[in-house]
């Protein structure tokens, strides 16, 4: 059987974009699991304080808000968060309700509230917090990279 260039372009392009998909999720994973994942290991990160893996789950040119005000300055709050996840003492975090919304094949929304128990220092107490994260996820070069967040805490309780 004689391949037409049209049927070799369709074949080719049908391959191509198989082995994109894959890049960002594997066989049979639905995009759903695939944020899921991303955000378990995002909070896994900051649980085993590993905070250079954690700020590498952001994209370069993230935009954030926290707590009601725009960060100015994404590398330094990204720096500044890296050191804070190195240094935070996790005892507990748990996600009170999280919901992920697919917006299209490479753009995701997840949306969660929390509770934990953490330090961020040696020598400070732990304290409970609450709160909540709003992230938009695009994916990027095969990879859930978080492009947007906006984090909400409640006043510690003492």
């Amino acid at each position: 059987m004689k391949r037409t260039p049209l049927g070799s372009l369709f074949v080719g392009l049908l391959a191509a974009l198989t082995f994109c998909r894959a890049l960002g999720q594997s066989q049979g994973e639905t995009t759903e699991a695939a944020i899921q994942r991303t955000v378990d290991q995002t909070i896994d990160y900051f649980r085993t304080q590993q905070g250079a893996r954690f700020v590498g789950q952001y994209a370069a040119d993230l935009t954030a808000c926290k707590d009601g005000a725009w960060i100015a300055d994404s590398k330094a709050y990204l720096d500044e968060f890296r050191d804070a996840v190195s240094h935070a003492r996790v005892q507990a975090f748990t996600w009170t309700r999280h919901q992920i919304y697919v917006l299209a094949p490479d753009a995701a929304l997840f949306a969660g509230e929390f509770k934990e128990t953490v330090a961020f220092g040696p020598a400070e107490h732990p304290r409970d917090f609450q709160g909540a994260w709003t992230i938009l996820l695009k994916r990027i070069k095969g990879q859930w990279r978080i492009v947007h967040e906006h984090t909400s805490h409640v006043t510690p309780s003492t």
